[in-house]
């Protein structure tokens, strides 16, 4: 490249069109003052200005005595663990180490050690087994890490408060996005405010989970492009019209591109200005001279933020040479002082992104090395060595395997993608014939299962078993239980229940760990088959955990055994099991349940089943802490789905909503129709009850074709949601046909008592009504065979299927055995069951000509449905009270302009510049669906636009 030998000063741009943006960035910081966590999030395209509002935010809480940590996500090290938490707190972490060490404490910072640099050298030698140990599950800590990174924050907001600002967050580390996440969920006890910013289309699912539910503590800024009138400003008097308008119809209005396009045409270079931004920048770039090009190359190499010697090692050349050329870059404004002024980083990431790609290939692998051995020799971990040695080591390099593994395993428990990144590059360097191949191997495959990442575990797992000697019964069933639930997951059933049978049959002591470990995944894959007899079966060949077997086995026994007691009616052995079990797991520490998750979502399962919703929700919960820390993404979606039953059944559909939404969200992280099912379902049945009854249909219709032909416990799940909700859309005999499915139990099967029950009782109803009094009597005599006088709430669904069946032959005895169903369950706090009890109560008094009672039972139903927002039963009751000549009213909307919860979830994204297949993508919906919502929204709001929509969202915003 040629050198044009000045340099060319580039002004700093003005900021323009920002005012909604930094108004509410300063209302946000000045309710930070109140001492409590906030969030903000800025989403725009490249360069769109993201970075430099998060610059003016920092500067405002500067003025206002805010100490700001700013850190940023990097391109190409986004293996890197953690690396925009390090990039923001290390520096804080070193000065702020001897205060740290007693308001912390020891265990604290060997965790914090984990992550930040800063401590690694004072407190890794320290680390003992239960910190840091590759033999314990992977991410177990990560919980208490997480934990300890919050405590830091609050630490670090003495006394004031802080702003945490994380950049680029579309390009951080899966465990990165957790702890934020995990931030978000457990907020720091301080007035912090975390503010990051991402690119909408490089936004994964579990960033937009992230986001989804960080949207309660603060705004969410969509970044847009400028107005032709705000490049005018952004650009300045010296640009004529013509060129103004020609470099803004090429740069689309964006800031960075409209700047890299003015920059080019200030050298003289007046040809139609490039469509591709990048061209653009190479085009600025070719002024410089070769030294300069080889300084900046091996900047993009060395890191995101970079010190002058480390560049100097990465181009081979010395320090004084390399600051020369450094302060060079920086006056064409090709790189910028970092914070403090020692270190350096590109202008724009993009400029990064445009030099790596420009170095030529031979040459990348030569400075990684150079620069994994500079890095060396400051004796930094292996974790900060991995990225460079991964990209220049050669096969057979067994430092480079040793250097991967160490780093492998030091972030395993916090890192697992990263983790098995290293650890699949280690084996791809590592000699074929290596010992230690296979056990390298096997945690490879537990890392990519519990990541999330189920088709490369499979295939590890299936490579494992094929390698693994036969006799190998220990290792062999680890793998086999991984691929297994790898295989169900991926929909594959029949191979999981054929791999498990297999393996377990090749054991010759049927009574060992390896066995049992099989038999428990048997058991609950049995379960889900709805082969009741076989699963009690196998329960009975499995022995009494041994001293020396991992706890969990225990764990998931009683959890099984729970639901098997349940299931077969037994159901004083299934309450004392229950309680046993939540004994046993409030004791337990995380490392004994990590390993049964899976199992251990039979408990939640059963008590929700069982009515006992507390408890559901309490272990539903700490399922989801070890889960979310350990990695075990498989667990999430079954777990949140349990959780917004019990909500469901509690009449909290709010928090049933937001549940549901969460599940979606894990759900769309794994490729598993058994998962989408589970979310399906509870979408279907909140979403009916919340009185949308389209977009229930939609849920419901898609849990019922993804299950397919696959007739297990989650399929009859999604029919009996369907069928409710067929039913609610006046379409009757569907609905009766689907659920009389669901209470058939041909052969082996056998359902769920709660599941059956709730069917007969619609059952009874619509045949009562459609002059069949027989075959309600008998849908009712179905439920009380389900019912048993311990669980409260099957008494008194069974009261009001009897009340049901009585409604139109004899509807005084209705209206009071609808009472009576009212009152059981009110003693169980089944508040949505109440009401409707309370409903058909003052329905069949009504009939019955007792005009008093019938007011009174439906002024309590419609109070009822109030309180839990079930707007389509609300409604009905008001129908019923009018029919009396009693003036009634729903009562005011729980969401802002009558909007029903679907429709504002629509208008929320759409306020945050979402199209119509982002949003179906997101809340798992069809696009004409979408369309359908967004309709309904014009029509309330009164607007005929989707920036009305965001305008009205905005007031409604402010207004609260």
């Amino acid at each position: 490249m040629g050198d044009s030998g000045r340099e060319t000063a580039y002004p700093r741009r003005p900021l323009v069109g920002c005012g909604h943006a930094l108004r509410t960035m300063g209302k946000v910081l000045d309710d930070s003052a109140n001492g409590a966590f906030h969030f903000l999030s800025l989403v725009g395209e490249p360069g769109a200005g993201k970075t430099r509002l998060l610059g003016e935010l920092a500067a405002s809480a500067h003025d206002r005595g805010l100490p700001v940590f700013s850190g940023s996500a990097s391109e190409f090290e986004q293996e890197l663990p953690f690396g925009a938490f390090v990039d923001a707190l290390d520096d804080a972490v070193a000065e702020g180490l001897p205060g740290l060490v007693p308001d912390l404490g020891p265990t604290a910072l060997r965790q914090l050690a984990m992550v930040f640099p800063a401590l690694s050298a004072s407190h890794t030698g320290d680390h003992d087994d239960r910190d840091a140990g590759h033999d314990r599950p992977a991410g177990l800590v990560r919980y208490r890490l997480y934990g300890a990174v919050r405590d830091l924050i609050e630490r670090l907001a003495v006394p004031n408060g802080l702003v945490l600002v994380l950049d680029d967050l579309h390009w951080a580390d899966d465990s990165s996005v957790e702890l934020v996440n995990h931030l978000v969920r457990h907020p720091p006890r301080a007035g912090v405010l975390i503010a990051v910013s991402c690119r909408p289309a490089q936004v994964g699912p579990a960033l937009t989970a992230l986001l989804r539910t960080a949207a309660e503590h603060g705004p969410s800024l969509t970044v847009a492009p400028l107005t032709l009138d705000e490049a005018a400003e952004f650009l300045g008097p010296d640009v004529s019209r013509a060129r103004r308008e020609a470099l803004y119809e090429a740069s689309g209005g964006n800031p960075f591109y409209l700047d890299a396009l003015a920059r080019m045409a200030s050298t003289g270079d007046h040809d139609a200005p490039p469509h591709d931004v990048k061209t653009t920048i190479r085009a600025e770039l070719n002024g410089l001279s070769e030294s300069l090009t080889l300084v900046a190359q091996a900047a993009a190499i060395a890191a995101d933020e970079f010190d002058p010697a480390l560049v100097a090692a990465a181009a081979g050349t010395t320090v004084p040479d390399t600051l020369t050329a450094l302060d060079r870059l920086a006056a064409r404004d090709v790189v910028r002082p970092a914070a403090g002024g020692v270190r350096f980083r590109f202008r724009h990431p993009l400029i990064r992104h445009v030099i790596y790609d420009s170095t030529p290939p031979a040459r990348r692998p030569a400075a990684h090395a150079r620069v994994a051995a500079h890095l060396a020799g400051l004796g930094v971990p292996a974790a900060q060595l991995a990225h460079h040695v991964e990209r220049s080591a050669s096969h057979g390099d067994r430092a480079a395997v040793e250097t991967l593994i160490t780093a492998a395993r030091s972030v395993s428990l916090q890192a697992p993608h990263t983790a098995a990144v290293w650890f699949a590059s280690a084996l791809r360097l590592m000699p074929h014939e290596a010992p230690e191949r296979l056990t390298l191997m096997i945690e490879l495959a537990e890392l990519q299962c519990v990541s999330g990442r189920l088709e490369e575990g499979r295939e590890t797992a299936t490579e494992v078993l094929r390698l693994l000697p036969a006799g190998d019964h220990a290792r062999r069933s680890v793998a086999v239980r991984l691929s297994a639930i790898t295989q169900r997951l991926l929909g594959r059933f029949d191979q999981s229940h054929a791999l498990l049978l297999n393996e377990l049959a090749a054991i010759p002591d049927q009574r060992s760990e390896a066995a049992t470990r099989l038999r428990v995944r048997l058991i609950s894959d049995m379960f889900l088959k709805l082969d009741r007899r076989a699963a009690l079966d196998e329960l009975a060949l499995v022995p009494e955990p041994e001293n020396g077997w991992h706890p969990s086995l225990g764990l998931s026994l009683h959890a099984l055994r729970s639901m098997a007691d349940y299931v077969r009616g037994a159901v004083d052995e299934a309450l004392a099991g229950v309680r046993a079990a939540d004994e046993i797991l409030a004791a337990a520490p995380d490392d004994d349940i990590v390993d049964c998750l899976d199992a251990l979502t039979w408990l939640g399962w059963t008590e929700c089943l069982m009515g006992l919703h507390a408890g559901a929700v309490r272990h539903f919960d700490r399922l989801m802490d070890v889960a979310q820390a350990t990695g075990r993404q498989y667990v999430i979606p079954v777990a949140l789905a349990g959780k917004a039953r019990s909500y469901l059944r509690l009449g909290r559909l709010v928090d049933a909503a937001r549940t549901v939404a969460a599940a979606a969200e894990s759900a769309r992280l794994l490729a598993s129709p058994q998962q989408r099912v589970f979310v399906y379902t509870e979408q279907c049945l909140v979403d009916l009850w919340s009185g949308d009854v389209t977009a229930a249909l939609a849920g419901g219709r898609a849990a019922v074709q993804t299950s397919g032909e696959i007739r297990e416990w989650w399929g009859r799940q999604a029919q009996y949601a369907y069928g409710l909700a067929l039913v609610h859309a006046d379409r009757p005999d569907e609905g009766r046909e689907l659920l009389a499915a669901v209470c058939r139990s041909p052969g082996p099967v056998v359902l769920d008592p709660d599941t059956i029950l709730r069917s007969a009782v619609p059952l009874a109803a619509l045949d009562a009504a459609n002059g069949r009094p027989e075959e309600a009597a008998r849908w009712a005599d179905r439920a009380a065979a389900c019912a048993h006088p311990r669980l409260p709430g099957t008494v008194g669904l069974s009261a009001l299927a009897r009340a049901y069946a009585l409604g139109h032959t004899d509807p005084g005895a209705a209206a009071a055995k609808a009472r009576e169903a009212a009152e059981a369950l009110a003693a169980a706090e089944l508040r949505l069951d109440t009401g409707q009890a309370l409903l058909t109560a003052g329905v069949a008094a009504a009939r019955a000509g007792d005009r008093e009672p019938a007011r009174e039972s439906l002024e309590a139903a419609v109070e009822t449905f109030g309180e839990c927002g079930a707007h389509l039963l609300s409604r009905r009751a008001v129908r019923e009270l009018r029919r009396l000549g009693v003036p009634a009213s729903p009562g005011p909307s729980a969401t802002p302009y009558g909007l029903s919860r679907r429709e504002l979830e629509v208008a929320n994204l759409v306020a945050k510049g979402r199209t119509s297949s982002q949003i179906a993508e997101s809340l798992i919906i069809s696009v004409r669906a979408v369309e359908s919502h967004l309709c309904q929204v014009f029509a309330k709001l009164g607007v005929t636009s989707r920036a009305g929509v965001a305008a009205a969202v905005h007031r409604a915003e402010n207004s609260v």
